[in-house]
């Protein structure tokens, strides 16, 4: 499957492998749960959402491969010549490629289950560890924000509506 491309212009394909980035444990996550937005409060300072397939290949086309010019890279990815490496799946800054991704272990043999990693600015910062340990860890971080707040502060955040300047922010479009 590919977006379909403006007529005259180079056809984008879908990244390559991307069936190795295909985690048990997520896909069962999404059959549950589609794919959220987690937008708390902002007393908490913390949101993120997950990116339905569309979505999920248009960003990850901000992810850099560090070995090669981004140029070189580009023209790769649009010929279908280009072996991706992470598959970014859920972020909060995804203009500027801040997220998770899907990447294999370089440590694993064979064919083993996808692991995620963190992404800071496009680039590749650290490894997570399993889909399964990434929702773990970002559940006890919800808890321990919502922990935080007394009774009185979190009525008055589940209360605020908000100021959208310039209009709500959602996924409108990226419906795979």
């Amino acid at each position: 499957m590919s977006p379909r491309a403006p007529e005259g212009r180079a056809q984008f394909t879908v990244p390559r492998g991307a069936a190795q980035f295909d985690a048990l444990a997520y896909r069962s996550f999404v059959a549950a749960h589609g794919y959220p937005l987690l937008a708390v409060p902002a007393e908490l300072h913390y949101g993120f959402a997950f990116l339905p397939p569309l979505a999920a290949r248009q960003v990850s086309t901000l992810i850099a491969d560090e070995d090669r010019d981004f140029a070189e890279v580009r023209a790769a990815r649009r010929a279908g010549q280009y072996t991706w490496q992470y598959v970014m799946f859920a972020g909060w800054n995804f203009a500027d490629g801040d997220g998770w991704a899907f990447g294999l272990d370089p440590e694993a043999a064979g064919d083993g289950e996808p692991v995620v990693w963190l992404l800071e600015g496009g680039l590749v910062a650290e490894e997570v560890g399993t889909f399964q340990q990434w929702l773990a860890e970002r559940a006890a971080d919800v808890r321990s924000r919502v922990d935080a707040l007394d009774a009185d502060a979190l009525a008055d955040a589940a209360a605020w509506e908000g100021d959208y300047a310039d209009g709500a922010q959602d996924l409108e479009g990226f419906d795979g």
